[in-house]
């Protein structure tokens, strides 16, 4: 969803909206992250945390949801440790 395609007739609006913005994708990430740790049975690192999010941008969240769903816990910690790709 893009701002651009809705008229406010304020600033707070604006701002409002992008707040709202922002916290899905914070929690929409920490629903990916605790996939992960689900998949993997443990907390991720920092580095991982990091990987992710890059995955995220480079490589969509329909890939990486099927990443969590289709590779086996050994593979994931692979593709997490794997920052050639991201």
């Amino acid at each position: 969803m893009d701002i651009r395609n809705y008229e406010y007739q304020s600033e707070f609006a604006r701002e409002y909206f992008q707040k709202g913005v922002e916290k899905g994708r914070l929690e929409a990430l920490e629903l990916l992250v605790h996939q992960f740790e689900r998949r993997l049975r443990r907390a991720l690192t920092d580095a991982e945390r990091s990987t992710l999010i890059k995955r995220l941008g480079s490589e969509g969240s329909a890939r990486v949801g099927d990443v969590i769903l289709d590779l086996s816990p050994e593979q994931l910690a692979a593709w997490l440790s794997d920052t050639t790709n991201s």
